[in-house]
């Protein structure tokens, strides 16, 4: 279930993973790597992009306000529950639980 949070994560460190295995190869030519370098400079960017939507400031504001306590709420199959907030995710599980998305 968490598994889906830290993709970018995952995401990230395969990139890094991946440099460093270049890095540790025989040198290759600019022209030949720079494709390989702009796919990777591509795709961070567009991984900060999804750390910065699930990490938004309004989620920071939540979890700041929240953090350390237990939230009841009722999640989309009208049930009580509780989630204690230790996290930036449990505020994101919360409010995607909150609401049946399929």
């Amino acid at each position: 279930m968490y598994q889906r949070y830290y993709l970018p994560y995952l995401i990230l460190f395969d990139i890094i993973s991946s440099r460093h295995s270049l890095q540790n190869q025989a040198p290759r030519s600019t022209s030949e790597l720079a494709p390989k370098v702009e796919t990777q400079r591509k795709q961070i960017r567009q991984l900060e992009a999804k750390v910065n939507f699930y990490e938004s400031d309004t989620l920071k504001r939540a979890f700041h306000k929240y953090q350390g306590q237990t939230l009841p709420y009722t999640n989309s199959k009208r049930q009580q529950v509780q989630r204690k907030v230790t996290q930036i995710e449990d505020v994101y599980t919360i409010l995607t639980d909150m609401v049946q998305l399929i």
